[in-house]
């Protein structure tokens, strides 16, 4: 008897295996930003205001706008409302804000936001100098538990659904802003290899960092530090002037934000003059933040350059400058970090201080 031969065509549903995308996340205290790319290649970046209130609060989404609102979270049994938009939120510069729930949540809002709800990613964060450094060595319990905090699951019950973080990386603030001058750009990075120790200041919500780098990739863990003091600082004191001038109860932050950016404000229709209380408030906070630098780097005569990043970069710079001239602002400042976190992630994701999901 012979063999036959029958061909047949199965049909096989193949499920592709899901992309897990690289994000740079820098979770600050008074802003979350999020940077990553999209499929053609391009660096997208969003930013979010830090701010969140303790319990699930309802928020009506009226029309069909794909926009995500202020949302509801829940994290190992705790509910956050994170949004732009609530009219009480609470002070995120409390100890242990970065492994805590709500910083979780705001990273879970600000990723949706991004619209990344509902894919896989992998994330890599950041803690401040001063707190990732311990006596010259990484604090491996802190990194240990921030890494943790990213790895744990939000949930919400809107759409889409929070981000699964498949893997997560933690280094040290103002290095990764000093790597996105370094890695960002070929033509500045192959300038700053060839020169002496770089300076990195990074001017944040809550605190700043002072770093130095050393060539080609060293980091100078005895020169460096973290002191708290910040934007929130300067809007505080603006805050406090306008609520004083204009019998206000509150400020929103918007309208703060403004005010010193600006110098001026729109209030009840009319727009209001206010750059001598957000000058007061800057020269008040500058000479704290100058300080930290004194001590960190001394005159600085052996710095090639000093790179200031951060929330308040743009506006502490020409402050900063009349006593160290290698003063530089570095491009798009505000999110520094978040894209040398991304960079560093893409090239280093096995190395250094990671964890996966299991």
């Amino acid at each position: 008897m012979g063999i036959e031969m029958v061909e047949k065509s199965v049909d096989l549903k193949v499920v592709p295996q899901r992309r897990v995308i690289p994000v740079g996340v820098d979770d600050g205290y008074r802003n979350c930003k999020v940077v990553f790319r999209v499929p053609d290649g391009e660096i997208r970046e969003v930013v979010i205001p830090s701010r969140a209130r303790a319990g699930a609060h309802g928020v009506i989404q009226m029309g069909d706008s794909a926009e995500v609102g202020d949302t509801s979270y829940e994290v190992e049994g705790e509910a956050f409302t994170i949004g732009r938009h609530l009219p009480q939120h609470v002070e995120t510069r409390f100890p242990g804000y970065h492994t805590s729930g709500i910083n979780r949540a705001i990273i879970h809002h600000a990723l949706r936001v991004a619209g990344l709800g509902e894919e896989d990613v992998s994330v890599c964060a950041g803690l401040p100098f001063g707190d990732y450094y311990v006596g010259g060595r990484p604090n491996r319990e802190l990194i240990d538990q921030k890494t943790r905090n990213l790895l744990g699951v939000c949930a919400t019950q809107d759409v889409p659904g929070c981000a699964t973080v498949r893997a997560a990386q933690v280094m040290a603030q103002g290095v990764a802003a000093f790597l996105d001058s370094y890695l960002g750009n070929p033509s500045e990075g192959a300038n700053i290899s060839e020169a002496g120790p770089v300076g990195v200041v990074d001017i944040g919500g809550g605190t700043t960092d002072c770093v130095v780098v050393l060539p080609p990739l060293q980091i100078d863990s005895g020169r460096g530090g973290t002191v708290a003091v910040g934007m929130l600082d300067v809007y505080g004191r603006v805050d406090s002037a306008m609520r004083s001038k204009f019998s206000l109860s509150s400020v929103p932050q918007e309208m703060i934000s403004h005010a010193v950016l600006r110098g001026r404000v729109r209030l009840y229709g009319r727009d209001e003059d206010v750059s001598d209380m957000a000058r007061n408030a800057l020269e008040e906070v500058a000479p704290e933040i100058l300080r930290a630098i004194q001590r960190t780097f001394g005159q600085a005569l052996d710095l090639d350059r000093i790179i200031v990043v951060g929330g308040g970069a743009e506006v502490f710079a020409p402050l900063l400058q009349s006593a160290y001239p290698q003063v530089r602002v570095g491009p798009r400042p505000l999110t520094a970090n978040a894209r040398g976190m991304l960079l560093y992630h893409e090239r280093f994701a096995r190395g250094g201080d990671h964890g996966e999901r299991t």
